[in-house]
């Protein structure tokens, strides 16, 4: 086998390296085809081989999610004696030195009896899982013409499939250089006509992936490599010199014909190299924090409506919901405002928040954003007093920001201004095509005239209750903060506004403010504003930028030290200073883990 990851032991050593189970406590897991679990072994019994496979983990999204990693698989070949008798043979040693400890008698003797006895069951329960053994038979691999993988499709024809095939693997992992090819689809959208075919094993011993593609070694058993004819006939049978070769694929490039690639070396097939491909996926839209992990394949279709999805992944079917998922986004202009997928309108007045968060929407909508650096002088500071700090505490999502906005507003009686008929017919300018399950709990809650919350839900006036009793706590401790906000921010205001909006000259953006007047606006962040360079990070400089209209700009930045256990919080307040700038900036900002930053 040509995976490093695999390695052919003798019997002897198998047993060796596997301690004769001695470290097997949790009983054998025989390997099923279904999923598996990280950092876990598994064994498969055939009758003539066993296979040992190991899993270890990989951490993805700096963390956040846990998946396994396949590691290593041992493969010992049997006998029908061999491995009867090496078991037995430790089960003897095992039998005599349970004698022993029984003529030691030390204050440890018990414990060392049972882990003995324990051992011995599981090597007798371990010869039961052997079939029988079997001479494994010679496998008569039968040719097949060209035409016997040849299938035709009812399809609705358009000019757009003129153009264009489609292509899709089914794989034995995600490694095109050690992963086995299991399956080649081929699919002409115009004519209907697809090409469907099983490949032969031939990196690896046995179908790692079945629980994705149904894929078992029974299915491959019979079939036999491409050759360069047949992959000549491929060529001129669909026109992949002259057409475009569609794909679904994953990561920076094309998975799917970098697996095809390598299949093409390894068995010294050229013609490869002169093929046109495009990524299905560089259709869709950037995702945000509530899709994250949930653009796949199936649930775009979904969205959009289309049939035929399977829970089990086959080439053919997967070639076919491509193609109708392509037709779908072809020359689209979409995008997600949080988990729902819209297209766009140049109607539509953009919230300066979602511009920022999408470089896909800026880039739709053609919008040309001034590049802006904002200088931020520190003009007040307010720390809550450290007796009541451990009353404190900060929650998750955006909730916290919610609860301490409202309870500002309500302090400094700031008059709520009412823009929700002006944003739900600027929402209608767009068309929601679908929304995805969200990676957040919403809840749904009204703001209360005393500067609280009020859950909506019964079963979340728990945690409402929880976020109150903290509001009350910050009410009582930050007068000092509300007084100067009041005398030397908005001094000598007639009213201080909540929710401003404020759409820019040329009609494209709008933003809201979370605090104005006449002369002044007031921008409210439970985080630190100041980047690297001590300037204010560049996302919140755009969003003042939009708010401003010739007043001056102040930012309150709530910073708590520690989400879990908060030490410090502090209230700074800062006059901000923006001017333009010919300095190329990136305006998407995302919280680094420790371990990227390490990296970094």
């Amino acid at each position: 086998m040509k995976d490093n990851r695999i390695k052919s032991l003798s019997l002897k050593e198998f047993y060796e390296y596997i301690e004769f189970c001695d470290g097997i406590t949790d009983g054998i897991n025989l390997w099923n085809g279904e999923k598996p679990e990280p950092c876990t072994i598994y064994f498969q019994f055939l009758n003539d081989k066993i296979v040992c496979i190991e899993f270890g983990f990989k951490s993805m999204n700096f963390g956040e999610t846990i998946d396994f990693k396949l590691e290593n698989i041992y493969v010992s070949y049997r006998d029908g004696k061999t491995e009867y008798t090496l078991l037995d043979d430790k089960i003897y040693e095992l039998e005599v030195e349970k004698e022993k400890i029984k003529k030691r008698k030390s204050k440890h003797q018990d414990k060392r009896l049972l882990k003995v006895e324990n051992h011995i069951n599981r090597l007798e329960k371990l010869k039961n899982f052997f079939p029988l053994y079997k001479e494994p038979k010679k496998i008569i691999q039968k040719k097949k013409l060209f035409n016997d993988y040849i299938v035709n499709l009812d399809c609705e024809k358009s000019e757009l499939a003129k153009n264009y095939v489609v292509l899709d693997v089914e794989t034995n992992g995600t490694i095109s250089s050690s992963d086995d090819l299991l399956s080649l689809s081929i699919y002409d959208p115009f004519s209907g006509k697809a090409y469907n075919r099983f490949l032969p094993l031939d990196l690896q011993p046995l179908v790692l992936t079945t629980y994705i593609n149904g894929i078992v070694e029974k299915d491959l058993e019979c079939e036999t490599h491409i050759t360069q004819g047949e992959f000549d006939e491929i060529i001129n049978e669909f026109n992949l010199k002259e057409k475009t070769i569609l794909a679904y694929s994953g990561g920076k490039s094309l998975f799917d014909a970098r697996f095809l690639q390598n299949y093409c070396k390894r068995h010294k097939i050229t013609g490869f190299d002169n093929f046109n491909f495009l990524n299905i996926k560089d259709f869709l839209p950037k995702g945000t924090f509530e899709t994250n992990g949930k653009i796949t394949k199936d649930n775009m279709c979904k969205l959009f409506g289309i049939n035929g999805i399977t829970e089990i992944h086959t080439g053919i079917n997967d070639c076919v919901l491509e193609w109708k998922l392509f037709e779908k986004i072809y020359n689209k202009n979409i995008f997600f405002i949080k988990n729902s997928l819209y297209e766009y309108n140049n109607d539509y007045i953009i919230p300066i928040s979602y511009l920022l968060k999408n470089v896909h929407l800026r880039e739709m909508s053609g919008i040309e954003m001034p590049t802006i650096i904002g200088k931020p002088e520190l003009i007040y500071e307010y720390h809550f007093p450290q007796q009541e700090i451990l009353k404190i505490k900060k929650f998750p999502t955006n909730i916290t920001g919610v609860s301490i906005e409202h309870l500002i507003n309500v302090l400094l009686n700031a008059e709520r201004q009412n823009n929700l008929d002006f944003l739900l017919e600027n929402k209608r300018k767009i068309r929601c095509i679908g929304t995805l399950d969200s990676n957040f709990v919403t809840l749904p809650i009204s703001l209360e005239d005393d500067g609280l919350l009020k859950n909506i839900d019964i079963n979340d006036k728990k945690k409402i209750d929880e976020i109150n009793n903290v509001t009350l706590i910050i009410k009582e401790n930050i007068l000092p903060l509300i007084d100067f906000i009041k005398h030397n921010i908005f001094s000598n205001e007639d009213k201080i506004f909540s929710q401003e909006l404020v759409i820019s000259d040329d009609k494209k953006i709008l933003a809201l403010c979370d605090l104005s007047s006449k002369k002044r606006i007031l921008e409210i962040k439970t985080f630190d504003i100041i980047d690297d360079n001590k300037n204010v990070k560049n996302s919140i400089t755009q969003q003042l930028y939009y708010q401003y209209k010739g007043r001056e700009i102040f930012v309150l930045s709530i910073v708590f030290n520690s989400p879990e256990v908060v030490e410090n919080l502090t209230f700074s307040i800062y006059k901000i200073h923006i001017q333009e700038t010919d300095i190329k900036l990136d305006f998407v900002e995302r919280p680094l883990w420790q371990e990227a930053k390490d990296i970094l």
